[in-house]
């Protein structure tokens, strides 16, 4: 039942022309392929979520040698 639920209020979002598709893979390949350095120690930025504060649930670069380093950087 869930299934079915979860399926039917999808399905007319998949209705989209190829361009918007393509647009849209290429958008998340692009945020997850995103390898930029961080200028505080020359680590790599990395994608993640706020777990606490008033930010919590949104995404952030943040640097990977965390807790070391804190740099972030907003999407």
């Amino acid at each position: 039942m869930q299934i079915s639920t979860i399926f039917n209020a999808l399905q007319p979002l998949t209705n989209q022309d190829e361009a918007t598709k393509t647009k849209h893979i290429s958008d998340i390949q692009s945020k997850l392929n995103y390898e930029e350095t961080c200028p505080w120690c020359g680590g790599t930025l990395v994608l993640r979520t706020a777990k606490r504060g008033i930010n919590a649930g949104h995404q952030f670069w943040g640097c990977i040698n965390y807790p070391k380093c804190k740099y972030t950087q907003n999407l």
